[in-house]
C-alpha cells in the first residue's frame, strides 16, 4: 500500500494527543468533550433508530 502524507500525519498527531494524556480512553473521552464543549459549535443530537 502507498503511504499517504496526510494519513502518517493524523497518525502522528493522534499518536502525540493520547501520549499526552497516557493512553488513558477515559481521559482521552474527557479531553475531547471539553475540547467540543469549549467550541463554539452546535452540537446535534439525534433520536436513536427504532428497532424493526
Amino acid at each position: 500500500m502507498k503511504d499517504d502524507p496526510i494519513v502518517n500525519e493524523t497518525r502522528e498527531i493522534r499518536d502525540q494527543i493520547a501520549s499526552e494524556h497516557g493512553y488513558d480512553i477515559y481521559e482521552l473521552g474527557r479531553y475531547f468533550m471539553g475540547k467540543q464543549a469549549s467550541e463554539d459549535r452546535k452540537i446535534l443530537h439525534r433520536a436513536p433508530r427504532p428497532n424493526k
